[in-house]
């Protein structure tokens, strides 16, 4: 299949490169790009806890001038991905969730004594709030500090338009319902949601698909679990 991988970079390589291995032509299109923010102010205390719900909220700690000091905290992460991302930089107690925000909260609240003291939650500037919402109610106390945000591109890369307007893609991957979203509005504002028609989506999840709703595609298939394997498994293998 001639596929288009939409979601940021250096992640979007690393798919690229496992859709090629599969055979599959790929094209990369990121619609949002990563930017850090100012660290917080250090704190006296060490936390309980650290929770990573991507590897960009690890990417954005390695710059806090607290990092090195925080390394044997327990971290709770979103998953396999991002656990290899805690791990690498330098985190020696990674506990990896099962692929979701609401998955990670269960396994808090039942690992972490909750009079162990705070969590602390590097998160997105736009986020889901189930996380943190699920435990201030179970009794955590949540530090949470916006670490990063997800820029969205103002157009289409180029050769992504062309190759709508052409026909040259077969499936589209969305990893998250931010990048559907701004991935439709891109689209529109190219003239081309026409050319979406007969192109399948293959998305992480019912809440990455919801953006995608009433548009002319062929499919939105949803992966079964939320990880990388599951939105990749969705893909037919070549010939």
């Amino acid at each position: 299949m001639r596929l288009l991988v939409t979601r940021p970079q250096p992640e979007a390589d690393e798919t690229a490169a496992r859709l090629v291995e599969r055979g599959h032509e790929v094209m990369i299109g990121p619609v949002l790009h990563f930017t850090a923010l100012p660290a917080p102010p250090p704190i006296a205390d060490t936390p309980a806890a650290l929770v990573f719900t991507s590897r960009n909220a690890v990417r954005a700690v390695t710059l806090w001038p607290q990092k090195d000091a925080w390394r044997g905290v327990p971290a709770f992460v979103v998953g396999a991905a991002t656990a290899r991302a805690a791990r690498e930089a330098g985190f020696s107690d990674v506990r990896p969730g099962n692929g979701d925000g609401v998955a990670l909260a269960l396994l808090i609240v039942v690992s972490l004594n909750i009079d162990a003291g705070r969590v602390v939650y590097p998160a997105a500037e736009d986020r889901a709030p189930a996380l943190e919402q699920r435990l201030r109610s179970a009794g955590y106390t949540v530090d949470v500090t916006v670490a990063y945000r997800m820029d969205a591109e103002t157009s289409l890369p180029p050769e992504v338009a062309a190759a709508l307007r052409e026909g040259a893609i077969d499936g589209i991957l969305f990893y998250s319902g931010r990048t559907a979203a701004t991935f439709r509005r891109l689209v529109k504002q190219a003239g081309l949601l026409p050319s979406l028609a007969g192109i399948r989506a293959f998305v992480m999840s019912e809440s990455v698909a919801a953006p995608l709703a009433g548009l002319a595609l062929q499919e939105v298939a949803i992966a079964a679990r939320p990880s990388e394997g599951g939105i990749l498994s969705l893909i037919p293998s070549p010939g």
